[in-house]
């Protein structure tokens, strides 16, 4: 009787596991959404929150831009960031906060293996670096607490990590036996991914730049390829993971010359080199494999092409003049040729057929032949790509309006509003649930009275160098941005009656040293820079706030 006993609960235990392990769609916006293939919402986050859905990158340890819309499901809690502030917790599913993750993160990827990669600022007496750590499914803190210097996220059970020399940890911080010791000094060594790492060796350099000596490697620590032996005499800049079988390398150009692009060549894990090219503008490889560029003709022209993992050239339809891989099935085709009417479509690259016109949308991913589309407002909306069916909109609601002339909800709806047009302007005063405000390139000398003052909590006004005077009943903004009112009259009184502001910032204008002193007496953290000269330069450097 044991055995049908144990039978049966391991396959109890799978299916258990299986019902947990699901892609669900992200939908980001004011509200971060979670949705399932068909549509249905399956978990919505407080708008203070951020779902982390990305890697981090870079010497710098920060999350990466690109938040994939595919979100791996396997069970709560969820992670996320406090919008604003960079806090990371853990949330159970009633959306109550279950563990607080370590202050003073600086990024946290996705969970990979059971475990968090984070990365946090430490102070080497000299100066300051990076340091990256892995945390357990309750947020705490395992293996090597002070951090590593570098480390990749866990995959097939192991994880490359340098704490003084490379090497590779199992799923209890133990060193597994996998790099030969002479490539412990590697300059960095990549995650397993598609079965196998890449080692990028720093070898001597005729030229005096950075240069690599990639080594392709197995799990046993094999040598599979030499990657610098198939190309003689040049000098690699960089070397990708595998996608589909298919890794890009990345060559240095000689500086003396015109630039006309780039040298890029594209091998298998055998070791095979698919192309070899200069005068490469743009790059990319899909998750299938498929390699995806745009070079540079003797006319000066940018020309697209596309080739199978293989190698093998694809004929594209006329008129692209962009392409980007959205899946492993699926491109995003943009068109600029006057003639045709289509501006962008959704192309399958096994059919080569046309399936779905965005033209007007971003397309954010495709799940399971799912597009998630955005358009000019963060409208979203789910098509099923084989039935056309719209699976979710989103409210006008859960908008914020960059383009009125493309929005289609109520006036009373918007809550954020970025307006950039004079035409705009008197349809602020229609905007009774008016929460944030953007003002930019203005030429107008007044805006309407707001409806609901007491709903503006943020407003921030750029280079609308005409505008004379605010709405002096606002009076309960937390945050208060001004760039380039070279003509505002009674700013000082209007910061004044501010009672709740956290943020101020007033930058290129004018201020009398009595106006200035008021200001910051009441609100010391205020960032006051600049002069109305200023204001007549055109801006160079980013400046907080805006």
């Amino acid at each position: 009787m044991k055995k049908p006993f144990i039978l049966l609960l391991a396959v109890l235990l799978s299916i258990s596991i299986m019902a947990q392990e699901r892609t669900l769609i992200l939908v980001p916006g004011k509200k971060d959404l979670l949705l399932d293939t068909n549509g249905a919402v399956f978990f919505e986050l407080n708008n203070l929150f951020e779902f982390i859905n990305s890697e981090i990158y870079g010497d710098d340890g920060r999350n990466g831009y690109h938040r994939s819309v595919a979100y791996p499901f396997n069970g709560f809690p969820l992670l996320v960031k406090q919008r604003g502030n960079g806090v990371f917790q853990l949330l159970d599913k009633s959306g109550e906060t279950k563990a607080w993750l370590p202050r003073g993160l600086k990024g946290v990827a996705v969970k990979q293996g059971g475990f968090y990669l984070a990365s946090m600022e430490v102070d080497e007496k000299l100066y300051r670096s990076t340091r990256f750590v892995f945390l357990d499914g309750s947020g705490s803190l395992v293996f090597l607490k002070e951090g590593y210097r570098s480390a990749s996220s866990f995959s097939d059970g192991i994880a490359a990590v340098n704490a003084g020399g490379w090497k590779f940890i199992n799923d209890l911080g133990h060193e597994v036996k996998i790099l030969p010791d002479s490539m412990k000094n590697a300059r960095r060594v990549t995650r397993f991914h598609e079965g196998v790492s890449i080692v990028l060796m720093n070898p001597l350099s005729k030229s005096g730049m950075p240069v690599f000596r990639p080594y392709v490697i197995d799990a046993k620590g094999n040598i599979l390829i030499d990657v610098s032996a198939l190309f003689p005499g040049k000098e690699i800049k960089n070397m990708h993971e595998f996608k589909g079988g298919v890794s890009m390398i990345e060559f240095f150009w000689d500086s003396k010359l015109p630039y006309s692009g780039r040298p890029i060549a594209f091998i298998n894990k055998s070791g095979k080199v698919l192309l070899d090219v200069d005068h490469v503008i743009d790059e990319k490889v899909g998750e299938a494999g498929h390699i995806v560029l745009s070079r540079r003709q003797k006319n000066g022209e940018d020309k697209w092409e596309m080739y199978e993992p293989n190698g093998k050239q694809i004929k594209l339809p006329i008129g692209v003049s962009y392409i980007q891989p959205i899946s492993k099935k699926y491109l995003k085709l943009t068109f600029n040729d006057p003639k045709i009417k289509t501006k962008s479509s959704l192309y399958d690259v096994q059919t080569m057929k046309f399936v779905y016109e965005t033209t007007g949308y971003d397309c954010m991913g495709v799940v399971y032949d799912r597009a998630l589309l955005k358009g000019p407002n963060e409208d979203v909306k789910l098509i099923h790509l084989k039935t056309g069916a719209t699976l979710f909109q989103s409210s006008p609601k859960d908008q914020k309006v960059y383009d009125l002339d493309r929005y289609n909800g109520k006036m009373e709806d918007v809550s954020i509003f970025y307006c950039f047009k004079d035409v705009w302007v008197p349809r602020i005063s229609e905007m009774t649930g008016l929460k944030e405000l953007n003002l930019s390139n203005l030429t107008v000398e007044n805006i309407p009275p707001i409806a609901n003052k007491e709903k503006l909590s943020l407003l921030r006004i750029s280079n609308c160098r005409k505008l004379k005077e605010l709405d002096g009943g606002i009076n309960q903004l937390t945050k208060l941005s001004i760039s380039g009112g070279t003509s505002l009259k009674g700013l000082d009184f209007f910061v004044q009656q501010q009672t709740r502001l956290k943020e101020l910032h007033l930058i290129n204008m004018d201020f009398s040293e009595i106006e200035k002193t008021n200001i910051l007496r009441k609100f010391p953290k205020a960032v006051i820079k600049g002069t109305a000269k200023d204001a007549d330069y055109e801006l160079q450097e980013v400046i907080d706030g805006f």
